[in-house]
């Protein structure tokens, strides 16, 4: 599998705010996003003033994130925010606390039995490989072992992957929001695994049956 030609981590929340004390490892990380998210000046919000490419965000400290290395590099990451302060969430940074928080409402969602996916960045080295496929089944593993139930929330890019999981529009006042960060007009995703094809369903339970601890290293 492609999934073997990367070293994987599991990088863990901080738990706070750190705006003086940025670990290196996320520093690494956000340089990275932002080099992708840019995109050729798509999104001229992720290279400052000062000419380097950032994407600082606090909801960072409040989540757990998913990096693939390749050679010591970053290849890929994927970022995974459980649900229990909605304040710390990509949901909350597009819509607005109150309104994300009557979006869950709307559709029955508990957001204490929530973690959402966001952030899945895929150096474009790696775009034609699964290494993103894999981001994805890794994250929603996870999600599933801590016991919560995963969202999502991105472009009409991510869509067709996001389908592959069992992704599904909500069912009441999905989107598309345009969020001017991004650049984009976002939905918000149910991913249920249940739904997904066949294939990936076998894949899925096939992956479950090694321990995380095989595949993700706390750095």
């Amino acid at each position: 599998m492609i999934s073997k030609h990367f070293s994987w981590y599991l990088q863990k929340p901080t738990g706070e705010v750190l705006e003086d004390k940025i670990p290196s490892w996320l520093r690494e990380i956000r340089s990275f996003r932002a080099q992708v998210l840019y995109e050729d000046g798509l999104r001229p919000n992720f290279y400052t003033k000062e000419n380097y490419y950032d994407d600082p965000c606090d909801i960072d400290f409040y989540s757990f994130h998913i990096i693939a290395k390749k050679n010591n590099k970053i290849a890929g990451s994927i970022r995974i925010t459980p649900l229990d302060n909605l304040l710390y969430s990509c949901g909350s940074e597009i819509l607005g606390t109150d309104v994300f928080a009557q979006l869950l409402s709307k559709n029955n969602y508990n957001s204490q039995k929530l973690a959402e996916i966001s952030r899945w960045t895929v150096n474009n080295q790696y775009k034609n490989t699964f290494l993103g496929f894999f981001l994805g089944l890794y994250s929603i593993y996870f999600i599933n072992n801590i016991s919560l139930n995963p969202i999502a929330n991105g472009g009409n890019k991510i869509k067709p992957m996001l389908s592959l999981f069992g992704g599904k529009l909500f069912p009441q006042n999905p989107g598309p929001y345009f969020a001017s960060k991004y650049n984009d007009e976002i939905f918000f995703i149910d991913i249920d695994i249940t739904r997904a094809p066949e294939k990936v369903q076998r894949l899925f339970y096939k992956i479950r049956q090694q321990p995380l601890q095989s595949m993700l290293f706390d750095r």
